[in-house]
């Protein structure tokens, strides 16, 4: 059984970007957001664990695609 709907890569995008834009750095991760927001959520936290002082809304490696 399956608890989340399959993505689109479109969607996927946007998921993705709705975490960069809305999730702050080791704050809770919702258990109710999509698997593909949660993994945006712990690769932001990640980024900010290896490089605290780092923009994460910057395009790059560390950054928003």
């Amino acid at each position: 059984m399956k608890l989340f709907r399959e993505l689109t890569p479109d969607e996927e995008t946007q998921f993705r970007q709705w975490a960069r834009e809305n999730y702050k750095p080791f704050e809770p991760i919702n258990g109710v957001w999509h698997w593909v927001a949660q993994d945006e959520c712990v690769r932001i936290n990640r980024a900010a664990d290896l490089e605290p002082e780092l923009d994460l809304t910057a395009p790059g490696p560390y950054g928003a695609p």
